[in-house]
């Protein structure tokens, strides 16, 4: 900003450089708006984590990493959202009987895709190569009373077939239990940044009615 105000030209009038000082000074004024109001977002994420933690819940850090997938045409859903909902779905009658009438110990999941940080050693080639290393990064949450007879991340191993392989856009599947802070910063990272946007944060479970009706 400072430097677009400092390359005015002289031969342009006074009313004309206000103008521009003004429109720089707005647009400054709005980015900095726009960054605190998703740090709020992100701190009221942080909140509802330790609320739910404090309730006895049990807290995943989930990231999910993609077979390639077909660049998505704007009119489309993100396919790697439609595979954390697919997970998500899979997960839920393992953890409750009965979905539509356990709605207080439902397993509540929160993300969003994310983008790799370019540090050397951090990033596999195989990841770097694979939609551009784009990835999807959640908290996970299950109820204090769960049908699950062991921790997430042996579900998940001791089930793979059913959430990765196959054909499917998931490749790889990995949960580590939050064991100290809360991991919503880091979760949120690419929405803090600015690199996605609200709508692109995926909360679940949804409605009603787009939850099974039991296990089958």
């Amino acid at each position: 900003m400072i430097n677009h105000i400092a390359n005015i030209s002289s031969r342009d009038n006074i009313a004309t450089q206000i103008l521009i000082i003004i429109t720089c000074l707005d647009r400054f004024i709005s980015m900095h708006q726009l960054y605190d109001s998703r740090l709020l977002t992100v701190e009221a994420y942080s909140h509802w984590t330790k609320a739910l933690v404090e309730g006895g819940w049990n807290a995943n850090f989930v990231n999910l990493m993609f077979n390639h997938l077909p660049k998505r045409q704007s009119c489309f859903t993100d396919p790697m959202e439609d595979e954390a909902e697919r997970v998500y779905r899979t997960l839920l009658t393992r953890v409750v009987r009965s979905p539509r009438k356990q709605i207080g110990s439902l397993p509540i999941f929160w993300g969003c895709p994310d983008f790799p940080v370019w540090k050397v050693g951090k990033v596999s080639r195989r990841d770097e190569g694979v939609n551009a290393g784009r990835h999807y990064n959640g908290l996970l949450f299950l109820p204090p009373v769960s049908r699950l007879e062991c921790s997430l991340s042996e579900h998940f191993d001791q089930n793979s077939e059913q959430y990765v392989g196959r054909g499917r856009p998931l490749q790889r599947l990995h949960v580590t239990p939050m064991s100290f802070g809360n991991m919503s910063d880091y979760a949120l990272k690419a929405f803090k940044r600015g690199h996605i946007a609200y709508d692109n944060v995926l909360i679940l479970p949804r409605a009603l009615s787009e939850l099974p009706r039991r296990e089958k």
